[in-house]
């Protein structure tokens, strides 16, 4: 196990665990890889969930089990308390992850051709589930003004017009953008005005540095997607919670999971997610403070240089800007290789400029390696403190 004992923040040596994230990339790479690339973070767990789970590994059941009567409810209390949303603990249904959700969502609101429109840059499953559900694909692209995003509202405007749905990403993957109070009231009357059913995908809620508004509280027939997964690190249980006030809709969403024959998570799921609900504040305020330090240390270095940082509220990812330096993606993915950098560069969003995601949620020391091999990518002129 590695870390950094100033902070008492502990890593896990992830090779050899057949990690995505560590033993899936760039086939071009080869010897001294830094892999800052999955939205996953290298953090360990919260304790008070790894020991609930070797403690009920150890008692040899791992057969079929349900969720605690609990579970809902503390769910529910957790976004009441962090973001005063009025959840009804009877109104969540269990799916397997926040794609499929968002997939169940498309089915269960809209018909085969429908129009529904998602931001750009996207988190390309996203769009997959639209366009791989038979309904067509409107992009929304958000404008760069400087080193931010923001909505444009006179496109978004003529778009509603004939949509059926939009898709919020909210906090915004792979910007880091989080959408304002005033934006989303903007957002929910555009909807209102044209019937357009709000899907809102709120994995990344728990990793923002800003105040957060849940579309939820400004409209209960909002879909709400909401997950553990990202904000404590449990990604491999692929579980998130769907909260759907409209029982008309519920039921169809119900109806259409119900066609699949998925019936409940495993029992492990259910125990690691109440706990971290329970007691895993502390270990987030934690390593959030940590991996904001490490988004500080990287904009004060490339403040000196021609890479461009985009301003991001939200993440334990960053969105860096190359096209200063590069003419497309290609040349930028030759710099990164050269320097055996693994990120995400930005084909994967549906972004044509060459920009780049990359994950700070590691220990600092990696984070300035980063900022190392960046200054050593052809044409990047800056020194590193």
């Amino acid at each position: 196990m590695r870390g950094d004992l100033m902070s008492n923040i502990e890593l896990v040596e992830r090779m050899g665990l057949n990690s995505v994230k560590y033993e899936k990339v760039d086939p071009r790479m080869s010897g001294d890889i830094l892999r800052m690339s999955v939205a996953e973070m290298d953090y360990q767990v919260c304790p008070q969930v790894r020991d609930a789970l070797i403690k009920r590994i150890e008692t040899g059941f791992l057969g079929y089990g349900r969720p605690y009567p609990s579970l809902y409810q503390v769910i529910a209390d957790w976004y009441n308390t962090h973001y005063q949303m009025t959840l009804n603990p009877n109104h969540f249904i269990t799916t397997p992850s926040v794609n499929v959700a968002v997939a169940l969502s498309i089915l269960a609101t809209t018909k085969p051709k429908d129009k529904i429109i998602l931001h750009t840059p996207v988190y390309m499953p996203l769009a997959k589930a639209i366009t791989e559900n038979d309904r067509e694909w409107v992009k929304s692209p958000l404008k760069l003004v400087d080193t931010h995003y923001e909505v444009d509202f006179e496109l978004l405007g003529e778009q509603m017009k004939d949509a059926s749905a939009i898709l919020l990403c909210s906090p915004h993957n792979p910007t880091g953008m989080v959408f304002s109070k005033e934006d989303l009231v903007k957002i929910v009357e555009m909807s209102r005005a044209n019937h357009v059913q709000i899907i809102s995908d709120e994995i990344h809620a728990d990793w923002t540095y800003c105040p957060f508004t849940s579309v939820q509280t400004l409209d209960e027939n909002a879909i709400v997607i909401l997950s553990a997964s990202k904000t404590f690190n449990l990604q491999s249980f692929q579980t998130s919670f769907t909260h759907i006030e409209q029982m008309d809709i519920r039921q169809k969403f119900q109806k259409i999971l119900d066609g699949f024959q998925y019936k409940a998570l495993n029992s492990l799921a259910y125990l690691a997610i109440e706990t971290a609900y329970i007691h895993g504040d502390e270990w987030l305020k934690k390593h959030k403070g940590y991996t904001f330090n490490n988004m500080l240390l990287i904009k004060n270095q490339l403040q000196k240089s021609n890479v461009k940082v985009i301003e991001n509220d939200s993440l334990f990812m960053m969105w860096l800007d190359f096209s200063n330096i590069y003419t497309d993606v290609a040349q930028l993915e030759e710099a990164l290789i050269e320097v055996n950098l693994a990120v995400n560069t930005s084909t994967m969003f549906a972004e044509s400029r060459p920009m780049i995601r990359i994950n700070v949620a590691t220990d600092t020391q990696t984070v300035m390696e980063a900022v190392r091999r960046i200054s050593h990518m052809p044409k990047v002129m800056y020194e590193v403190d």
